[in-house]
């Protein structure tokens, strides 16, 4: 049987994960499920990864689905010390397809779906990991900034809460926020939104919270993403190109995006493909920038021009309508308005000369 890769993606795992609390020298049976939803026949090898792997155990090490299964079970056995370090305790249960040996074992590896695994151990007295959520909106939407207080301690926090402030990529204050105080049980996650909520163009920010709980203070600082980058090609600025070695492509385009970007790229008119070099553009400006395509070989007529921009690890693709002509003949050499040229400028000279000869023999001379 051979695995493809299209197999492989259409295992799902139900659930997608778990999280338990820790409890001294307990064992805690979790049941999951491997999704079939194609059919497919095919074994999969279970096991543990990561600093809980020790404590990881499996009721089958192997599991076996067939085109009859929708979905086949399996149950993790997750045994817990007597003592962890506090904190957030983390691994993963890696599920690995068996290729027969003619397959390649670095697609299994690759494709492999991994559920995390986490056990919340508590801290002896207060303590909570505090962070920043950002909701992503539309454009010109108030943008929901909250502030998440993970209540790792072994008592009841009465009071929480944070001051915030918003700077835009150059380090300018945009705005302050005041996310309202709450209070949050023990093992329990409690958040708290800032206000007012800021109305941002896409780009990237800088968020600062000086965070408290019950008499401890936390700084947090956080950059955050609005959006992706986005580069949009305004105009083909050059019209026409002529069949030759080298044209210049003229291109204007606008950096939608308030830091700068890099940008790179190709130029492409059906098999003729040229790199672009870097350019650099300003943050939320129209620039003009100029490359070179080779056209040689092509028929005179309308072609499409593929600009292929690569920036910010995505790449966007126009098209512009443009023509391919016959290159211009060099304007000939006119010999005779030449040398006409040169014998007036003869002339002339010889005039001047006549001109300082004559000048010099009317001179006065002095006794």
């Amino acid at each position: 049987m051979a695995l493809s890769a299209a197999l492989v993606t259409s295992l799902g795992v139900s659930p997608a994960g778990k999280t338990v609390t820790f409890t001294p020298n307990t064992d805690f049976e979790i049941d999951f499920y491997i999704i079939n939803s194609e059919r497919n026949n095919m074994q999969i090898s279970v096991g543990g990864v990561g600093e809980l792997s020790d404590m990881m155990f499996f009721d089958q090490q192997i599991i076996t689905l067939t085109e009859s299964d929708d979905k086949v079970p399996f149950r993790l056995i997750l045994k817990l010390p007597a003592g962890m370090e506090p904190g957030i305790r983390t691994s993963n249960i890696k599920l690995t397809p068996i290729l027969p040996e003619n397959e390649d074992d670095m697609l299994s590896a690759y494709l492999a779906p991994q559920i995390p695994i986490k056990v919340r151990v508590p801290y002896p007295s207060k303590y909570a990991d505090i962070s920043i959520v950002v909701q992503s909106v539309d454009e010109g939407t108030p943008v929901p900034i909250y502030i998440e207080f993970d209540n790792l301690g072994s008592e009841r926090i009465t009071s929480a809460g944070a001051e915030l402030r918003l700077y835009d990529p150059e380090g300018e204050l945009i705005s302050e926020m005041a996310a309202p105080e709450i209070s949050i049980e023990k093992d329990s996650l409690g958040k708290t939104k800032a206000e007012p909520a800021p109305i941002l163009r896409r780009g990237i920010y800088r968020v600062v919270a000086d965070a408290y709980y019950d008499g401890v203070d936390k700084v947090i600082d956080m950059n955050i993403s609005l959006g992706d980058p986005l580069l949009t090609a305004r105009e083909l600025l050059t019209k026409q190109l002529e069949i030759q070695p080298v044209s210049k492509v003229g291109l204007k385009a606008y950096n939608d995006w308030n830091a700068e970007l890099s940008v790179t790229g190709f130029l492409e008119i059906e098999d003729k493909k040229t790199e672009m070099p870097v350019f650099k553009f300003e943050k939320n400006a129209e620039q003009e920038i100029s490359s070179f395509l080779e056209t040689s070989g092509l028929e005179p007529g309308e072609y499409n021009l593929t600009v292929t921009w690569v920036y910010a690890n995505q790449m966007k693709r126009d098209v512009f309508p443009v023509k391919i002509i016959e290159k211009k003949p060099e304007p000939a050499i006119s010999w005779p308005r030449i040398l006409i040229g040169l014998a007036a400028l003869a002339v002339m000279i010889a005039t001047l000369a006549i001109l300082l000869a004559l000048l010099k023999r009317k001179k006065p001379r002095t006794n």
